[in-house]
């Protein structure tokens, strides 16, 4: 059933077993749903997920033209490189090069003081944990540990120790393809942008409440699934306005910017504790 968190006291029936609420199919209608509702070139999700299609597949395309020593990496490091905002991938990809560079220099150090493979395959494990126990506090220090657990590996199975190179530059790479990926296929945004998108994330919250009322009332209309369906396109259009906004942050402070991000915030939280 639907519970109104912001009217205490307000009694409903018990919660519902129908395809809404448990089951296997029930959660795979509610993905199905879910996806439906990004596929839409309004949705911030479809967007991101189209840049990294395309620039992938660029960097799969200069993989084949180009006789890379190991043209996968470049491929990883684009996908990976490019985040959900402009300001991210930058970066991501400022951090990841850097940091893959200077992991770069520590293999070759690596290879010379611990030539015999029993060494390196400790080394590997060492700097796989390192990699994993920093990535919290910055990619740079996950990107530095985890070069040399990629290379050793990729020297030990080949037989070669020339790797840490191509792991730069294929970095290298890969990286620039991300930042020109996010550079032509990003939307430029602008405050005029956020308004209309925050009319809509508010304007579509209204209609959700609509429907969250009309379901108390036990009317015909409220179905379960036009509740879901509602509460998907108010998260939505927040997801659309949220883009911009942290874009426009990005850019450079303004105080408006602050003011138009409590308005989001506001909007996603009463509509996130109306349903529990």
């Amino acid at each position: 059933g639907t519970v109104l968190s912001l009217l205490p006291g307000v009694a409903t029936a018990a919660p519902r077993q129908d395809v809404e609420r448990g089951g296997p199919v029930a959660a795979v209608r509610r993905a199905l749903a879910t996806l439906r509702a990004n596929l839409t070139t309004e949705s911030h999700a479809f967007r991101h997920a189209a840049r990294v299609g395309i620039t992938t597949a660029a960097a799969m395309l200069l993989m084949k033209l180009v006789p890379l020593p190991h043209g996968p990496w470049a491929v990883l490091a684009a996908a990976v490189s490019l985040q959900p905002s402009h300001a991210a991938t930058w970066s991501r990809t400022v951090q990841r090069v850097a940091g893959t560079v200077a992991g770069a220099v520590l293999v070759a150090l690596l290879v010379v003081v611990a030539p015999h493979p029993a060494a390196l395959i400790a080394l590997i494990a060492a700097t796989i944990f390192a990699a994993v126990a920093l990535l919290p506090l910055s990619y740079f220090y996950f990107a530095f540990f985890v070069t040399p657990a990629f290379v050793l590996f990729a020297e030990l199975m080949e037989r070669r120790q020339d790797l840490a190179s191509a792991r730069a530059i294929d970095t290298l790479i890969g990286g620039a393809l991300a930042i020109v990926g996010a550079s032509i296929f990003w939307r430029r945004a602008d405050d005029q942008l956020l308004l209309q998108e925050l009319a809509v994330a508010v304007e579509r919250a209204r209609v959700f409440f609509g429907f969250a009322f009309a379901r108390l009332a036990s009317e015909d209309d409220a179905s379960d699934a036009a509740l879901a369906e509602a509460r998907r396109q108010v998260g939505l259009a927040n997801n659309t306005a949220e883009a911009t906004l942290q874009q426009l942050l990005g850019a450079g402070a303004d105080p408006r910017h602050e003011t138009l991000a409590v308005v989001l915030t506001y909007n996603r939280r009463i509509v996130a504790t109306t349903i529990n």
